[in-house]
């Protein structure tokens, strides 16, 4: 999913990190449930974002 989202960028991205977390993995708690990505462009400083929500199918990334 992310290799397809980012696929015209691929001469200039290096690398590319995705990490999901269960931030509540000892409770019950809204947006527990965190996807974390960081991308490294040639000649730049990582790229990262993060974005947190209920399920991890929610959180990661989408392209539709």
């Amino acid at each position: 999913m992310v290799e397809a989202a980012l696929k015209r960028f691929a001469e200039r991205i290096s690398r590319v990190a995705v990490r999901l977390g269960d931030e509540n993995a000892a409770g019950s708690g809204q947006d527990g449930k965190r996807c974390m990505i960081e991308a490294r462009l040639e000649g730049r400083q990582p790229t990262a974002v993060t974005h947190h929500a209920t399920t991890f199918d929610l959180a990661a990334p989408s392209t539709n």
